[in-house]
């Protein structure tokens, strides 16, 4: 899956102009209103700068004329989940990784999601999708049969956390479409995660992998099942010919035709087979399959239109190239963008991350503190953690107790959150305690 999510630069969160890409409003209250006023469905985009299918999705799927078009038929709203004034919006319709895109009706009742990258041919589906539910909320569309509104329940309800309808929905859905179908992985994927049983998991697992081996989601599966054998103490081992059984499929799976519907790309693809190879322990395949995903992504950086600064592509070849070994020619990518974006904390951190990864500390502290000083938000508190980890190799306690009295009186959540937030928090908590423990 996506590594990471979008970038517009700071935000002018509480702008009540037109964002500067596309027709988004930043303005969450002139956009309720509007909608209200025009009767159109929304569509809320819930991005982070750092995150790259949500840039992907700016530079690939918002900024096309065919997206434009299909567009003005909505009201969009651009929500930066890292600042404050976000906390509120997230709590409301329950958003807990970016990038989500909610589909509302104009009264901002919930109709649809969708979380992670999509293509824009998948894009516009989903959104002829929502204009034909009459803007009829998920909640309502629990109670259909038909296939499309009962993935809309689904998937939201799932989302949301809302076992009941998802468990329902989910369970109607496996009953009526085919083995194999994006229907069917998403629905499997689904009843998986909610099974408590390690070892009902892992025979779950096992009987998808030997079923559909040939499916998209096969590699996430096979990815799940070797994870759900770390730190086991038992002499129990997972069956390896599964996942290779998987890895011989990978070319199928590459052009399977339910790749963009379950949200997964070539990329994720070819990201998620380098992982598998990883924890199998064949480092020199890994490395080179590391390796194929950052050309994959170089590729499609220079795909972009001519000026594209392809940042999501960008931040992706990062951590591919730094998985491959290929360590300098991350850091130089990593500088590179650090410089055409200044002010912001993204490249920076990363910068600092990949120095402190490889025990270049005396090399890390001053970007580390470069990616603190022009945070904010969320990304405050990321950036607070990593420059406090850097500051436990000093050791310098006096300065981490700076940094964290800081952040702790900046950021104060006053909403429920199943968001990030707190789990940022608790990240930078235990940093804070390591580091003066």
């Amino acid at each position: 899956m996506k590594l990471f999510l979008i970038f517009l630069a700071l935000s002018t969160f509480g702008s009540t102009s037109f964002a500067t890409k596309g027709a988004f409003w930043e303005n969450e209250g002139a956009a309720f209103k509007e909608a209200a006023k025009t009767k159109k469905p929304m569509l809320i985009d819930f991005y982070g700068i750092w995150c790259p299918p949500c840039n992907e999705l700016d530079e690939t799927v918002f900024e096309t004329e065919g997206f434009l078009s299909k567009a003005k038929q909505f009201v969009l709203l651009k929500v930066d989940a890292d600042a404050k004034a976000s906390w509120k919006i997230k709590d409301r319709y329950k958003v807990g990784g970016y990038p989500t895109l909610i589909f509302t009706n104009s009264q901002g009742e919930e109709i649809y999601r969708v979380v992670g990258y999509r293509t824009l041919k998948e894009m516009l589906r989903i959104m002829d999708l929502v204009q034909r539910s009459k803007a009829v909320d998920f909640k309502t569309a629990c109670k259909s049969s038909d296939i499309p509104s009962l993935m809309r329940c689904a998937i939201s309800c799932s989302e949301r956390k809302e076992e009941a309808c998802a468990n329902e929905a989910f369970g109607k859905i496996q009953a009526k479409v085919a083995k194999g179908s994006a229907e069917y992985q998403l629905a499997a994927q689904y009843a998986i995660e909610q099974e408590k049983s390690v070892d009902v998991k892992r025979t779950s697992y096992e009987k998808l992998l030997l079923d559909t081996p040939d499916v998209p989601y096969a590699l996430v599966w096979a990815g799940e099942y070797l994870a759900s054998f770390e730190g086991v103490k038992e002499e129990i081992k997972p069956k390896a010919e599964l996942v290779d059984l998987v890895l011989k499929n990978f070319p199928k799976i590459s052009i399977s035709p339910t790749m963009e519907a379950v949200g997964l790309s070539r990329t994720d693809l070819a990201q998620i087979r380098a992982d598998l190879l990883s924890k199998l322990g064949r480092s020199s395949e890994a490395k080179t399959a590391w390796k194929d995903a950052a050309n994959l992504f170089d590729a499609a950086a220079r795909e972009m239109p001519k000026g594209s600064v392809a940042r999501g592509f960008t931040i992706e070849r990062i951590y591919c190239l730094e998985q491959a070994g290929e360590l300098d020619a991350a850091l130089a990518l990593a500088e590179d963008y650090a410089k055409k974006f200044p002010t912001e904390f993204t490249f920076h951190y990363w910068q600092a991350s990949l120095l402190y990864r490889a025990k270049r500390y005396l090399d890390a502290t001053p970007t580390a503190y470069r990616a603190f000083d022009v945070a904010y938000g969320d990304n405050k508190i990321r950036a607070a953690t990593l420059l406090i980890d850097v500051l436990a190799t000093i050791p310098d306690k006096a300065t981490a107790k700076k940094v964290y009295d800081a952040v702790k009186a900046e950021i104060q959540p006053d909403a429920k959150l199943e968001v990030r937030t707190h789990r940022y928090l608790k990240k930078l908590e235990d940093s804070y305690k390591k580091t003066t423990g």
